[in-house]
């Protein structure tokens, strides 16, 4: 019946542990030194939110032209869309 049973599982009690701090939710880059960057969207945000936002506000700078300074590799159709 379970009676006296630890009901904690093997996670713990909290297994989330600590709520998510407002640093962990902003994306964070790092410069590989080789023209790469990556880029860590952050808790919360999808990775294919973070490219489209980036590829809009390049082609908002560029006024729509090509200017290689932005590439993106990617076989998901929306974010082939956005970065055309």
């Amino acid at each position: 019946d379970g009676f006296g049973r630890s009901v904690t599982g093997p996670l713990g009690s909290n297994p989330g542990g600590e709520k998510v701090s407002p640093s962990d939710r902003v994306a964070s880059a790092t410069d590989t030194g080789r023209g790469v960057r990556i880029v860590y969207s952050g808790v919360g945000a999808s990775a294919d939110s973070y490219i489209e936002s980036r590829c809009l506000d390049a082609k908002a700078i560029t006024e729509g032209k090509t200017t290689g300074q932005l590439i993106v590799v990617s076989n998901d159709s929306m974010i082939r869309m956005v970065g055309t």
